[in-house]
């Protein structure tokens, strides 16, 4: 009598989930995603959503640097959040595009110059607005 074999897949990881999502373009939360996740194990802590939800964003960080991204781009994406991988993916898109901008050597440096001279003007006691 022939034996019947049952294959089991292993879960998918972090890097095939987010391939899912950016393959297809799927637009979702990934904090809706694991809060759904660890309420189906009736885990619902919030300390291991946060760990869970680093762990994407350690992942969707190694996958677009896969597709050639530059660390500064990637930087300055996600510093807006990570919570949507195809809006992450989106905007590191257009930040890379406009890298080949004539005026975006300019405003790079411009807005480097305001990370460094804000916050010596908004020490505690200065007026934040200055008239004229």
């Amino acid at each position: 009598m022939p034996s019947s074999s049952v294959t089991v897949c292993p879960p998918p990881t972090g890097n095939a989930i987010l391939k899912i999502i950016l393959d297809h373009g799927l637009s979702l939360s990934l904090a809706e995603l694991v809060s759904w996740g660890l309420e189906a194990v009736d885990r619902p802590d919030a300390g291991t959503a946060e760990q869970i939800r680093g762990f994407f964003e350690g992942r969707l960080r190694f996958l677009l640097a896969e597709k050639g991204f530059t660390y500064d781009c990637l930087n300055a994406a996600l510093a807006a959040g990570c919570d949507d991988p195809q809006d992450a993916f989106e905007r590191v898109r257009a930040i890379e595009a406009m890298r080949g901008e004539a005026d975006f050597l300019a405003l790079a440096a411009a807005s480097s110059a305001l990370r460094i001279y804000l916050p010596r003007r908004m020490r505690p006691g200065k007026s934040r607005i200055r008239p004229g």
